[in-house]
Formats: structure tokens, sequence, C-alpha cells
């Protein structure tokens, strides 16, 4: 792996999506090793949804959901 994205939210699906459009919109080079950990800090939402339909549409490298079952400071 030559770079982490590690995105850490609670229930802000609409923001989660759009930073992922923005990720995808970068395009990173072809030859960098990259991968996007999204973790969804006990999230009650749609973030799970929002990870699953970029996971299907694709153009976020490495894309993973990661659930964190305690709620952390924000």
């Amino acid at each position: 792996m030559d770079a982490s994205i590690l995105i850490c939210t609670h229930d802000r699906a609409a923001l989660l999506d759009r930073l992922l459009g923005s990720i995808a919109a970068a395009r990173p080079p072809a030859a960098l090793n990259l991968e996007t950990v999204v973790v969804a800090n006990r999230c009650t939402g749609a973030t799970g949804a929002v990870v699953a339909d970029w996971r299907r549409r694709g153009g976020v490298a490495g894309l993973r959901l990661v659930e964190e079952p305690e709620l952390g400071k924000s």
C-alpha cells in the first residue's frame, strides 16, 4: 500500500457521498496503490448504503467500510 485515505464519520451520509465523489474525481495515478477506508463511528443512518453504492459504481480506490460500535468524540 502506497497511501491510505481514512475517513471517520458519524451520521453524515450526504457529506460522505460528496467526499467520495471528490476522491473519485481526483483520479490518482494508476501506479499508486491506494486504499480508502471509511470508519463509520456508531452510525445509524445511510453511511453503509453510501459506501456500498460507491463500491458498486467504482472509481474510489480500495474502498472499504469499518464499523466502530463505540461513539467517539466529534
